[in-house]
């Protein structure tokens, strides 16, 4: 078949935009030309751009239509065995994830054994910075001579599903801490948000001892088995949800400018009234370098099942040096409208 100018330029267009890791348009194009024409072998090109951005399934439905074909085109056949490859090995890694959330929600169901009104829940989703507001509160609500460790925050905020015994000794009102997506139940709630795509980044850490071997970033960023559901899901369904009255959101980002302020914004929620030298005795005694230096010297619970350092950057920005085009392409066709939304970003250009 002759190719017209127009179809040409087309495929020229694609070509250019797949290779400066532009997928998006890439993929229209490639979907353009197939369906006017019948040249056989673009199908490549568009699984190269489903595959980049994350769609998997698509790219290895694409490759076989492609192989029944052209049956020996030697770049289809090594890059569906690829991607064959890859996709069993998160699937294993799903189902045996997905045994354990079951348990884990089973034992759990995200509530304590006795619900008060006047229950504070402190929710985030994994690494948005739970465990230094943990340590924040504890060193506020704590006896005047106690350190708070890793071992101690338990007693003063202790996680829903896992410390089911110390919230039941709590006195009134309890806080509790807890990685729940968005629960009715919950009357009164401090949510903690951190940037998506830091949190992604610290989260690939933090998982790395339970991930395959030589599992990349890009890899993990396209799974689908993150606890408890993916970041965006999570943040949206409390910062958008209208069933919750009475939240207050602080952002990671925030508390890492201007701790003291956002401290007593917490403090008001929560009605507790500290005086300024409490609240700036707690905020050095939970700063990242001490955090990090109780966990060196003194451990932590859940070591074995976690990584070896928990405390591990602790800033902000970090995605920067982890998100390459491809990345950010992935990123954005899932999260970015939540990044604007949230004021991370003002728009997807970047």
């Amino acid at each position: 078949m002759a190719l017209t100018p127009r179809t040409e330029r087309m495929i020229d267009r694609a070509v250019e935009l797949l290779n400066s890791n532009n997928n998006h348009e890439a993929l229209r194009l490639f979907d353009l030309v197939i369906a006017e024409s019948d040249l056989q072998g673009l199908e490549y090109g568009k699984a190269t751009a489903l595959a980049r951005l994350g769609n998997i399934d698509e790219a290895v439905i694409t490759l076989k239509k492609l192989l029944r074909l052209i049956p020996n085109h030697p770049k289809a056949q090594l890059f569906l065995v690829e991607l064959l490859a890859s996709e069993r090995s998160i699937q294993l890694a799903e189902k045996n994830y997905a045994r354990r959330s079951k348990e884990e929600n089973r034992q759990s169901q995200w509530l304590p054994s006795n619900l008060y009104p006047d229950d504070v829940f402190l929710v985030s989703y994994p690494k948005s910075g739970n465990t230094w507001v943990r340590f924040l509160l504890a060193n506020l609500l704590k006896k005047e001579d106690e350190e708070i460790d890793f071992f101690s925050v338990h007693q003063h905020i202790p996680e829903v599903g896992s410390h089911e015994q110390i919230i039941n000794s709590l006195t009134r009102p309890r806080i509790m801490k807890s990685h729940a997506p968005f629960i009715r139940e919950y009357t009164k709630v401090i949510y903690l948000v951190r940037d998506g795509r830091d949190v992604y980044v610290s989260y690939y850490y933090h998982r790395l001892k339970q991930l395959p071997k030589r599992f990349d970033f890009f890899s993990f960023l396209q799974r689908r088995d993150h606890y408890p559901c993916r970041w965006g899901e999570h943040v949206a369904s409390w910062t958008m949800s209208k069933d919750c009255s009475n939240l207050l959101v602080v952002k990671f980002e925030d508390l890492k400018s201007d701790c003291f302020k956002q401290m007593d914004r917490i403090l008001k929620f929560l009605n507790v009234n500290r005086p300024k030298h409490r609240i700036e005795k707690a905020i050095e005694a939970s700063s990242f370098e001490n955090m990090k230096r109780i966990e060196s010297e003194k451990g932590r619970l859940y070591k074995k099942e976690g990584p070896e350092v928990f405390m591990r950057k602790g800033i902000t920005g970090d995605w920067k040096n982890y998100y390459g085009t491809k990345e950010k392409d992935y990123y954005k066709s899932f999260e970015g409208q939540l990044l604007i939304k949230l004021k991370y970003e003002k728009d997807n250009n970047w």
